[in-house]
């Protein structure tokens, strides 16, 4: 037999590339909103979510985009959650890349 393509357009593999999402929080002591690929989770999520995400991969790679306003102590606490979950490499996604997805 000789495989057929897909015919469903919602058979299409999910997109891999996990990118960890922080945007300015509205308040000034407040701390930044987080998203994995557009899903809103709490600080409290994070790492767990990152740990479900990764337990099955073998790739284990994450970006990390942040807006401008965001402290980069913020930044380094995302970096930490991920290499806790297990993350091997993370990657800080430039601003025209980001806007490119």
């Amino acid at each position: 037999q000789v495989p057929q393509p897909p015919t469903s357009e919602n058979s299409t593999p999910p997109d891999r590339t996990i990118v960890i999402q922080l945007r300015e929080a509205s308040g000034k002591d407040e701390p930044p909103a987080v998203k994995i690929n557009s899903e809103a989770v709490s600080w409290a999520e994070l790492e767990p979510r990152l740990f479900d995400i990764f337990k099955q991969r073998a790739e284990k790679v994450v970006f990390v985009e942040s807006d401008d306003g965001v402290e980069f102590r913020f930044v380094a606490d995302v970096i930490s959650d991920a290499r806790t979950a297990g993350v091997d490499r993370v990657g800080l996604m430039p601003k025209e890349m980001a806007r490119a997805r």
